[in-house]
């Protein structure tokens, strides 16, 4: 059961980036100019409840629950809860949204395996033009530019992207240690049937290259800014994992 959860835990929090593998960046360490805020653009609070399925030859399931929240000062928080059976993980992330670009602020982590705890925060300082990641008894200082996000900030951004029509999206995600580089392609658009309703979607997958068997899929409802109403993860085995929306609940 720890090996299973291990293995999914990622997947079960949408936190895509570390079931690939990917190369590292590296970028340079010219402090970035924070621009002044759009109060046109604006979030919609939501929070989102999923079915989890697994299938490892045997049955499984779990439950996630995905929340957008405004804090004061206009920051919001994207947070991200996992649980199963003796399992459970936290996650979440605080950003800004200026000029149509998401800045995360600061990242936290933490996965709970049959009483043992893994954390991870990373601090984000914009006017530096670096991210200060920590786990345990150490901690990395990184450079980072305005593409740069954490990995839960990265999904707002992902869809405010598919809002404005591109096909193709590049981000540098801090992953522990170092950086990595994220791709997804725009495929179409799908209806899809979840226990919380029928959506029209657009449907994303990671690029992974050409010579990859594994495959990563996301839908988003079009009607529901940055709700995924479906995920879906095929692994180089051909085991599959599957999230649903079940219901999702919205300020009036």
């Amino acid at each position: 059961m720890q090996r299973w959860f291990k293995r999914s835990s990622l997947l079960l929090i949408l936190v895509l980036s570390p079931l690939a593998s990917s190369a590292s960046v590296a970028g340079g360490e010219t402090p970035i100019e924070i621009v002044e805020a759009q109060p046109e653009l604006q979030l919609k609070p939501f929070k989102a409840y999923y079915q989890a399925q697994f299938d490892l030859g045997i049955s499984l399931s779990g439950e996630v629950v995905r929340e957008l929240k405004a804090l004061p000062d206009g920051q919001w928080q994207l947070s991200m809860k996992a649980s199963a059976i003796m399992a459970r993980i936290d996650e979440s992330s605080r950003f800004e949204i200026r000029q149509q670009q998401l800045y995360p602020l600061h990242y936290s982590y933490l996965r709970k395996v049959f009483g043992k705890k893994k954390q991870r925060q990373q601090q984000f300082d914009w006017s530096a033009g670096n991210v200060v990641s920590s786990q345990t008894d150490r901690s990395t200082t990184l450079p980072i530019d305005q593409n740069t996000h954490d990995k839960v900030s990265y999904q707002i951004q992902l869809w405010r992207d598919l809002d404005a029509g591109l096909s193709e999206m590049h981000y540098q995600l801090v992953d522990g240690d170092h950086l990595k580089q994220l791709d997804f392609l725009r495929i179409g658009e799908e209806i899809v049937d979840t226990p919380a309703g029928r959506f029209e979607t657009i449907r994303v997958e990671r690029d992974r290259g050409d010579n990859s068997a594994r495959k990563t899929t996301l839908w988003f409802a079009k009607n529901l800014d940055h709700v995924i109403v479906k995920l879906q993860q095929i692994e180089t085995d051909n085991k599959e994992y599957t999230l649903l929306l079940e219901r999702i609940d919205t300020p009036d």
